[in-house]
């Protein structure tokens, strides 16, 4: 008798402990396929006046060039991997930024930041700045996994994250986890699985 109350006891305490932990370790990763062109589009491209700040984790096992971010229409402001995958380039407006030799094309989950304040590009890989240097404002990003109809990203994107530094109220965050929904909303601004 006491066996079982001490076990039932613990484990409702277990349980009780560990509610939460499960869905904060579970994730879902959508990967996207350049073969089928797959890519998410802002319906208002975010166009910040100044600063900006734009992160995502991306996972790739590809040595291909393949855009990150950039715009829909032209390629004046892109976030790519170049140099066969090898080096991250940031370009804004028409401003281009490129790192030494990285290793991106592991499978692993990373975490890359571009900041752009005060006519400063900085590029922080796994919370290391791995390269810093001059820019420009005037930005546009209107896709998120090719731009300019080219060089769709092959693996994964998710926790996208838009933020205007000179106006906050247009930031916007996107999960890019919804297994069967093409769409997530953000302050107003949809972003469509293509």
């Amino acid at each position: 008798m006491l066996v079982r109350q001490l076990t039932k006891q613990l484990s409702r305490s277990l349980n009780t402990a560990l509610s939460g932990i499960a869905d904060a370790i579970t994730k879902v990763l959508i990967d996207l396929s350049p073969t089928s062109n797959g890519f998410y589009s802002l319906g208002t491209p975010f166009q910040p006046a100044g600063g900006f700040e734009i992160e995502f984790d991306f996972s790739t096992s590809s040595t291909a060039t393949m855009f990150l971010t950039g715009s829909a229409s032209d390629a004046t402001s892109f976030i790519a991997f170049v140099n066969s995958g090898t080096a991250i380039r940031v370009r804004t407006n028409n401003a281009s930024l490129d790192t030494g030799v990285l290793t991106l094309a592991d499978g692993l989950l990373h975490t890359l930041k571009v900041i752009y304040e005060s006519g400063t590009v900085t590029i922080i890989l796994d919370n290391t700045v791995v390269k810093s240097g001059a820019g420009a404002n005037g930005s546009n990003f209107g896709v998120i996994g090719q731009a300019s109809s080219s060089l769709y990203f092959d693996g994964i994107i998710s926790n996208v994250k838009l933020r205007d530094l000179d106006t906050p109220a247009n930031s916007l965050e996107f999960n890019l986890n919804q297994l069967t929904a093409n769409t997530e909303t953000n302050n107003g601004v949809t972003l469509t699985y293509q």
